[in-house]
C-alpha cells in the first residue's frame, strides 16, 4: 500500500514540476540602443542620464564601503538634478 501511494505521489510531483510555467522575467536596462546616439536632443540626453543613474545605483548597492556608497549616492543625485534642470530648460 505504501509503495503504491509513494509511486503515485512521486509521479504527480514529477508531472507538476514538468508543467510549471516560468514566470520569472528579467527586466531590461534603460540603456540606449547604441553607444553613440543618432541625434542629440533632450529626450536622448534624459535617457542616457537615466541609464547612467540606474547603473550607478546597481553598482552602489553592491559596495560595502560606506564612504564610496555615499559618494556614489551624491553623484546619482547630481545626475538627477541635471536631468531636472534639462526638463526646466526645455519647457521654455
Amino acid at each position: 500500500m505504501y509503495k503504491s501511494l509513494s509511486k503515485t505521489c512521486n509521479g504527480n510531483f514529477r508531472l507538476a514540476r514538468q508543467n510549471t510555467v516560468h514566470l520569472h522575467h528579467i527586466p531590461k536596462l534603460p540603456l540606449p540602443q547604441t553607444t553613440v546616439p543618432l541625434r542629440a536632443d533632450p529626450s536622448t540626453i534624459r535617457a542616457a542620464i537615466s541609464a547612467t543613474r540606474h547603473l550607478l545605483e546597481m553598482f552602489r548597492l553592491q559596495l560595502e564601503d560606506d564612504n564610496v556608497r555615499r559618494k556614489l549616492r551624491r553623484l546619482t543625485q547630481r545626475l538627477f538634478n541635471i536631468s531636472r534642470e534639462l526638463d526646466h530648460l526645455t519647457e521654455k
